[in-house]
């Protein structure tokens, strides 16, 4: 199997939709700034990126959690503007501090593939588990696939089982095969560990 984060990377390339936007209305101290985030999202549909990130910029730079991380992704990918993973990563953090979890799965991709930072696998997963923890499903995923391979942590059978039971109760089809492979090589106590360990994490979130 390849390097965890890089399947997670393809991964959130293959199946995620690249812009979800929240029509918003920010007011900074002193100045009303607003962005029409529909009109951004809906340039960004039609490949019209350099307005998307006009729409969005003076949000994130006031500080709008959803503006910067749209603003990371643009970068991230190149969009309308010229790639840059150290730019990505800014964004990506600002946005991740506020608590925004596919901020926090995304900078935990970058930490990983060591783009715009670093190297750190250890923190790459940490981040990525931040954004599992307040349900977001590829990053469920992509825990899974670290515990299994031992990406930035001990390989654990029954702590990847977990997580890919917890993303395959989202309904991530990729979850259930991936845990049903595992099963193979688990014996039935290492699956009802496993199990147990979902419902203390169901009663803990």
């Amino acid at each position: 199997m390849t390097d965890i984060f890089c399947d997670a990377l393809l991964f959130l390339k293959k199946q995620s939709n690249m812009f979800i936007i929240i029509i918003a209305i920010l007011c900074a101290p002193g100045v009303c700034i607003s962005a029409d985030f529909q009109k951004g999202n809906e340039a960004a549909l039609h490949g019209d990126y350099a307005t998307a990130h006009k729409e969005w910029e003076p949000l994130a730079e006031a500080g709008n959690p959803d503006a910067q991380l749209k603003l990371g992704m643009l970068y991230e990918n190149g969009a309308g503007v010229k790639q840059d993973y150290l730019t990505a990563f800014k964004w990506y953090e600002l946005s991740s501090e506020q608590g925004l979890a596919e901020a926090q799965y995304r900078l935990g991709i970058l930490y990983g593939n060591g783009k715009g930072t670093p190297k750190d696998e250890k923190a790459g997963l940490e981040m990525i588990k931040l954004a599992a923890m307040q349900g977001f499903i590829k990053a469920q995923y992509a825990a899974g696939l670290a515990f299994y391979e031992g990406f930035g942590v001990k390989k654990s059978l029954i702590k990847a089982h977990a997580w890919f039971s917890v993303a395959e109760s989202g309904g991530l089809n990729a979850a259930r095969v991936a845990r049903e492979t595992i099963e193979e090589n688990m014996s039935r106590l290492e699956i009802g560990r496993a199990k147990i360990l979902v419902l203390e994490w169901n009663r803990k979130w």
